[in-house]
């Protein structure tokens, strides 16, 4: 990292930075909400054909979206590298930045789909029955196909959110959801001469439409009229010394970003876990209130996303008041925009459980749950705000030490106490991790808040 001399730049007025948050936010939240559909089509197209084609899907995927997020952490990087690039007036890195993250990803997902082939047999030497595994590893290795298009579409949209241009990876989601219809219909059910080949055609069918998006986005990508200001022309003539510089930041960013997804991941686990020692029921109840916190936090992830890309432009300039004002105005919009999102969540949760299930035992299970993450929703999101912002200022460590801390010394022992001693069921797991997360906000809000009014540092 490299200090940035810190410049008196005139801001802009608030009303105009508030609204250049939202804009960036909106199609990260829509983009993200894209992600989720893919498997939400996926799981409701492979329920009409058989039980066990589901419990493919859920033995096959929880290690494949594992592998995926060591993945995406891994890129993450090179929207930050990308955002202080580009407010730093160094557009034509934004090339290089490009590469390195395509070059990153692509290894990666390769490593992956090898992996992939081995996945059924680990599944068995796991304890799962035989034909379990063997659904679930076809189902790993149908998905693994199509990390390398997940990672092309992950690089390119990171470049493309680091320079405010987060529209067309929304497109491009919107456009693999439609493709994905359509092949899973040939695929899953057997129309059109092909045999019916179950969950494991909805997972070749979602691979085949991420290949599509991304080749379109590359397209895209490439089209770009400015293309050259940012150094996307005469790839193959970047210098090799600038390539291991770059893939140095990439990896020093990344590599504590995968850790803490796989983390974050084990703790998800952890808390699914529990909740199947208090019975099928508690556990359905956990999983609708899982689908509906996943919907919800994407407009957190959005705003964290959006404010990344501002505080990463305000270091690249040089303005360390620039910097502090994009974090505040993101933890402004998490908590507002958030906020009411939970006040929706609190004063709609009967509507949101009826959508899920009729049945009046789960619904009661799950009731108390979902008011817990509505009250908690805005501080949660204000978190990641935090969180993101500290990335940005080139703390990346330090966060996933607080998380690690918070929740598995504060809030995995409270969840348990709550959950079990207590009687409180998933609402006492809820509770529990979310007053563990609460602890992690108020440090890490202190953190972004002290280190953007003293310093401006680059990567």
């Amino acid at each position: 990292m490299s200090s940035v001399p810190s410049q008196s730049i005139k801001q802009e007025p608030v009303g105009e930075q508030i609204k250049d948050t939202l804009r960036l936010a909106a199609p990260v939240f829509m983009s993200r909400i894209g992600v989720m559909a893919l498997q939400v089509v996926d799981t409701a197209m492979v329920g009409h054909v058989a039980a066990a084609e589901l419990a493919y899907l859920g033995i096959g995927l929880p290690p494949s979206y594992w592998l995926l997020m060591l993945g995406m952490g891994l890129l993450m990087g090179a929207g930050i590298l990308t955002a202080q690039a580009n407010g730093a007036g160094r557009r034509k890195e934004v090339g290089i930045i490009w590469v390195s993250a395509m070059k990153h990803g692509l290894i990666f997902s390769v490593i992956c789909l090898i992996l992939s082939y081995f996945g059924g047999d680990l599944l068995l030497y796991s304890g799962q029955q035989p034909d379990i595994s063997a659904g679930a590893g076809k189902i790993m290795v149908a998905f693994a196909w199509g990390m390398p298009a997940i990672m092309i579409s992950a690089a390119t949209g990171a470049v493309m959110e680091g320079i405010k241009r987060p529209n067309i990876a929304m497109y491009m989601m919107f456009l693999a959801n439609i493709v994905n219809i359509g092949f899973n219909w040939v695929l899953v059910y057997g129309n059109f001469g092909f045999d019916p080949m179950g969950a494991e055609g909805a997972m070749y069918g979602s691979s085949a439409a991420r290949w599509l998006s991304s080749a379109l986005f590359l397209y895209v990508f490439f089209k770009m009229n400015d293309r050259a200001a940012y150094g996307l022309v005469n790839l193959g003539q970047i210098a090799k010394s600038e390539m291991a510089a770059m893939g140095k930041k990439i990896r020093r960013i990344g590599i504590p970003l995968s850790v803490a997804n796989a983390l974050e991941m084990m703790a998800f686990i952890a808390e699914a876990a529990m909740a199947g020692f208090m019975g099928k029921a508690s556990l359905a109840a956990f999983q609708i209130v899982v689908n509906v916190a996943s919907f919800f936090m994407m407009g957190g992830i959005g705003i964290a996303a959006a404010t990344s890309v501002r505080v990463g432009n305000a270091v690249g300039k040089g303005d360390r008041q620039g910097q502090w004002t994009a974090g505040a105005i993101g933890v402004g919009c998490a908590f507002v925009l958030c906020g009411t999102l939970g006040i929706l969540v609190f004063a709609n949760a009967a509507g949101l459980i009826a959508i899920f299930t009729s049945d009046a035992e789960i619904a009661q299970l799950t009731i108390g749950a979902l008011l817990v993450f509505g009250s908690f929703f805005a501080f949660n999101s204000i978190n990641m705000v935090a969180v993101t912002g500290q990335r940005t200022l080139g703390i990346v460590w330090l966060p996933l030490i607080v998380g690690l801390c918070t929740t598995w010394v504060i809030g995995f022992p409270l969840a348990y106490y709550l959950a079990f001693s207590k009687e409180m069921g998933i609402t006492g797991l809820w509770l529990g991790f979310s007053v563990g997360a609460q602890f992690s906000m108020i440090f890490n809000l202190w953190r972004f808040h002290r280190v953007a009014k003293s310093r401006v540092k680059a990567y």
